[in-house]
């Protein structure tokens, strides 16, 4: 055991090395630093390597590769060849049914989680299921009293393969998993294919009614994956609605580019959300703030696809709340006329709002992995670490925790009955898949996960932020007054924003112990500060003239759009001439009376009159007593 162990440490175990001709990421693409943002393909963000996290390119790795050994059976032999649990195995021996335990988060929490993994990635995968015989990649269902085949479903469960792909450098083979979308996160399942294939008009979603048109049951221009939860497309709606309020906020300012402004601020407001109200509860602490390092490379990594998407399903509910009660999830699918209006948007918001999702843990809803219409997710993804050569769980524990395991008694994060049922399914402990053994290890009290799954979530989202030239707190991104603005959002200002009628709202959207708060309480973005166009006044300065019981003295407005952008406050400044007595009383008067000639037609006609105003402010006086 600790051979092997030395022997990948030092490297040994190798992936086929060397250039290949019909590598697609060769030449690569001529980047310069007059990219200045997020490209719809996603090229450039690393100028030395134009490639990578673009659209249609590989994951990468955390570890290095290890191919199933031996030969036969591809998809069920570990590195040395030796037969592992088909996928349907581990999943009903390692992964129970939903236990209902519920977190500390909402289920808001889960559906936003759910939105971001289809802006980090989508795995391509080949167009028809794999069959199933014993050197192909089907998933097979063959026990007797297995809940699928008691549902009468086949015993070849749908798997459409990954396509596998070189990496990004053109070595190594094809072993990578390759990621249809862009890997940084940019706000692509709005802006870009294979997402949303719709048109703009004037740079605005097309929303008659505040929702996108309709074909049958689905809401047009939307890729399938996103437009199969409901749940997933009410919130959708929200980034949608949000855009076309930014596009006329920048129409408003006279932007060159509305649509093109509007999407580089939804994109940080994006990002901001992500790192400032979801990734704490996802990860149990503060990302700390990093600076970008351009030999980083920003992309997803084959081991994330997996875990992230794994933790997902493990949040998510099985019953939902809507405006008309309880509903199963997987009786609403693919069905858009329940969420195409507006009170039905607001009734699933506000249950995602009010419920609570599920930890991250082993236990994952069987109402899908059982049901004939769906593919067991936990079968699939086993399958896909498995195809993707991703190193088994004790690799992952010897390398990233100082831990070496030759036993599976050595397995020091999990408790008894978690390493009785991997020794009863797994002949040897280096043979624990990795998503077996990272989900099914000891969460502690004050942790969201166990300690593998939440260094692997910890290190992809520091990569994400550290490696994207464009990531929104960079400099030369945002100047640091758009920067303040940016940050006065949140998701609950959102959902504020965008829904008819929400008056309160979870001052943390994602938070179920954060407490209520209304909608016009929360900050709101300052579009002239964000736009360049601050209002500020003059100095006062006392008006000429022989002081009349009053000093008023008046300060003008500077504002290059004062009907967008006015000063606040009034121009009038009133106190009592020189050697006059005065109260406290008296003072408040004249602060009273000074906000008043702010609004009154006649003082404001006068500013440089001081004899019309002196008697204006004695008139407003008189109509206060």
């Amino acid at each position: 055991m600790r051979l092997f162990v030395a022997l990948i440490l030092t490297g040994i175990v190798a992936i086929i090395q060397g250039n290949s001709p019909d590598c697609p990421f060769a030449p690569a693409p001529t980047c310069n630093s007059t990219v200045t943002y997020y490209q719809e393909n996603g090229q450039c963000n690393n100028i030395d390597n134009g490639f990578a996290g673009s659209a249609d390119s590989s994951y990468e790795r955390f570890l290095m590769a290890m191919k199933p050994g031996g030969d036969g059976a591809i998809p069920y032999k570990n590195y040395f060849g030796n037969i592992l649990p088909s996928p349907r195995e581990v999943s009903k021996t390692i992964f129970p049914c939903d236990s209902g335990n519920e977190s500390k988060r909402t289920s808001l929490f889960t559906i936003f989680g759910t939105l971001l993994k289809f802006d980090m990635f989508q795995t391509s995968r080949e167009s028809t299921d794999a069959q199933c015989c014993e050197s192909c990649l089907g998933i097979v269902v063959n026990a007797t009293t297995d809940p699928r085949i008691i549902n009468g479903c086949n015993n070849c469960m749908s798997y459409k393969k990954p396509i596998l792909q070189y990496d990004v450098n053109c070595t190594g083979g094809e072993i990578q998993g390759n990621n249809d979308v862009t890997h940084v996160i940019d706000a692509s399942f709005m802006y870009s294919t294979p997402d949303y294939s719709g048109t703009l008009s004037n740079g605005k979603f097309d929303l008659t009614g505040g929702f996108l048109s309709k074909t049958d049951d689905k809401f047009s221009g939307v890729s399938d994956p996103i437009n199969e939860n409901p749940l997933v497309m009410a919130l959708y709606h929200i980034f949608l609605r949000e855009h076309n309020n930014l596009v006329d906020k920048m129409t408003a300012f006279g932007q060159v580019n509305p649509l093109e402004a509007a999407k580089k601020l939804m994109i940080g407001i994006l990002q901001h959300i992500t790192y400032y109200e979801y990734l704490p509860l996802l990860i149990g602490e503060n990302l700390s703030a990093g600076a970008y390092d351009d030999k980083l490379l920003p992309m997803i990594s084959n081991s994330f696809s997996v875990a992230y998407e794994l933790a997902l399903a493990s949040m998510s509910r099985e019953n939902v709340q809507t405006s008309d009660g309880k509903k199963k999830l997987n009786e609403m699918l693919n069905n858009a006329t329940l969420v195409d209006t507006e009170t039905e948007l607001k009734g699933i918001i506000t249950g995602m709002l009010n419920e609570a999702g599920l930890y991250i843990n082993s236990a994952v809803p069987c109402s899908f992995r059982d049901n004939c219409k769906y593919s067991d997710i936990v079968s699939v993804l086993t399958q896909d670490s498995r195809f993707f050569s991703i190193t088994p769980y004790m690799v992952w524990i010897a390398l990233l925790n100082g831990t070496t395991v030759g036993d599976f008694p050595d397995l020091l994060f999990h408790d008894n009955l978690e390493i009785t049922k991997l020794s009863n399914l797994y002949k040897y402990v280096y043979d624990i898949d990795f998503l077996s053994g990272a989900f099914t290890e000891t969460v502690a009290n004050d942790k969201p996960a166990g300690p593998t799954l939440l260094l692997l979530l910890r290190s992809q989202f520091a990569l994400l932020q550290n490696a994207d030239r464009f990531f929104f707190e960079n400099s030369n991104v945002f100047d640091d007054k758009q920067l303040q603005e940016i940050k006065k959002v949140t998701m609950a200002n959102l959902l504020c924003r965008n829904i008819d009628s929400l008056g309160t709202v979870k001052t943390n959207a994602f938070d179920m112990n954060s407490g209520d708060i209304s909608c016009s309480q929360l900050p709101e973005i300052d579009f002239c500060k964000y736009n360049g166009h601050d209002a500020k006044w003059t100095p006062y300065q006392t008006l000429p003239g022989i002081c009349l019981r009053l000093k008023i003295q008046v300060r003008r407005c500077q504002a290059d759009k004062p009907k967008l952008c006015p000063c606040i406050g009034s121009p009038f400044l009133i106190s009592s001439c020189l050697n006059q007595m005065t109260t406290p009383e008296v003072q408040v008067m004249y602060q009273y009376v000074a906000i008043k000639m702010g609004i009154d037609p006649i003082s404001l006609a006068n500013e440089e009159n001081y004899g019309v105003l002196v008697e204006r402010a004695l008139y407003l006086m008189e109509q206060m007593q």
